[in-house]
C-alpha cells in the first residue's frame, strides 16, 4: 500500500524535472495556471480527514489483458472495455480531475530499438494534436522504461499534461498514459507514479 502523504524520491525527482520544464512552456505559451499550485477548492479538501480515509493512492490490482500484467490504478479511476478511463475524480489526491487513463499493449516490441524511439513510435500512431514539450523523466533501454511527460497545447485557455509510461517484458510493452489539466497535474502526480510502479508484467 502507498500511503498518501508518501514523499518518495522518485515523486520529488519527477517533480522537479518536471516543474522546470513547464515553468517554461507556460512562459511561452498561452498556459493560464500554474501547476506546482492546487485552486484553493482542492486545496481545502486536501485535509486530515480526508488523508485517514485514504490509505493508498491506488487501488487493488487488476489483472489486464488476458492476466499478462497486474495494475493499480489511481482510487476513482476505472477503466472500461476499451481500457480507457474518462472524466475520473482521483478522490484521494484531493477530489483532483483526471481528463483520461489508457492502457495499452504493444506485443511487438524489439529490445534492439531504444526505448525512446517505442515512445516516438506510439506518439506518432496516436497523431496527437500540438505536442508541444516532451519531457523525459526516466529512461533505462535495458529494463525497457521510460516515463514522459508531455505538454499538449490542445486549448489556449487550458493547458493540458499526458504522463505517458512504457514498461517492457515478454517482448510486449505496455503503455499508461495519463491525461489532465496543468492545474491539477502535480497533485495528481504521486497518484499518476504510485500506479505506473505499480504496473507488474505477469509472464
Amino acid at each position: 500500500m502507498v500511503p498518501i502523504n508518501m514523499q518518495t524520491s522518485s515523486v520529488t525527482r519527477f517533480a522537479a524535472l518536471f516543474s522546470c520544464c513547464l515553468a517554461w512552456a507556460c512562459a511561452t505559451r498561452t498556459a493560464p495556471t500554474d501547476a506546482n499550485s492546487a485552486p484553493a477548492v482542492f486545496a481545502e479538501r486536501d485535509n486530515t480527514e480526508l488523508e485517514l480515509e485514504c490509505p493508498s493512492l491506488v487501488g487493488d490490482p487488476h489483472r489486464l489483458f488476458a492476466d499478462r500484467i497486474e495494475l493499480r490504478l489511481p482510487i476513482g479511476v476505472a477503466l472500461d472495455q476499451q481500457m480507457t478511463a474518462r472524466a475520473s475524480i482521483a478522490t484521494c489526491a484531493g477530489g483532483r480531475s483526471i481528463d483520461s487513463v489508457t492502457v495499452i499493449e504493444r506485443s511487438d516490441d524489439d529490445p534492439s530499438l531504444p526505448i525512446s524511439v517505442v515512445r516516438d513510435q506510439l506518439l506518432d500512431s496516436l497523431d496527437l494534436p500540438n505536442e508541444d514539450l516532451i519531457t523525459t523523466l526516466e529512461r533505462d533501454d535495458a529494463a525497457r522504461r521510460m516515463t514522459s511527460v508531455i505538454y499538449l497545447a490542445l486549448d489556449p485557455e487550458r493547458a493540458t499534461l499526458m504522463m505517458v509510461g512504457l514498461r517492457g517484458g515478454a517482448g510486449r510493452i505496455y503503455v499508461v498514459m495519463f491525461v489532465s489539466s496543468a492545474d491539477q497535474f502535480m497533485g495528481l502526480l504521486p497518484s499518476f507514479t504510485a500506479s505506473l510502479e505499480s504496473l507488474r508484467i505477469r509472464e
